[in-house]
């Protein structure tokens, strides 16, 4: 077990990703769809557990009772700090990218593709 943690530990680690040179707008994607949804997934495969844990030893073991509820209360935080978080760097990205006039499609054909000199 000792030469499996050794050569773990002595394995280099793969880099997957250069995400120092990311877009704001790629990195957010990714944390949400990669990290954000692993925490949404795994909580709710959790939860049918506790509640099989409960409802067999429950009876004998009532803490897990509130195991549960303190479980069920954190998740419930960690998914509205999430959509808040989610919330507000959307906000901060979107100020940080540059103003985008969008022309309607009717009126793209008027306009000058060179301002004329004066």
């Amino acid at each position: 077990m000792l030469s499996d943690l050794n050569t773990v530990v002595q394995t280099p680690a793969v880099k997957t990703a250069d995400y120092q040179n990311w877009s704001l707008n790629v990195l957010a994607d990714y944390i949400e769809k990669n990290h954000h949804e692993y925490v949404r997934e795994k909580s709710n495969d959790l939860i049918p557990y506790l509640e099989k844990i409960c409802k067999v030893h429950g009876e004998r073991h009532p803490e897990l009772f509130e195991i549960k509820n303190e479980f069920n209360e954190s998740i419930n935080e960690l998914n509205m700090h999430m959509h808040k978080k989610r919330f507000y760097f959307h906000m901060f990205v979107l100020s940080l990218q540059p103003k985008k006039i969008i022309l309607n499609p009717i009126y793209r054909n008027s306009v000058p593709s060179k301002i004329p000199s004066k």
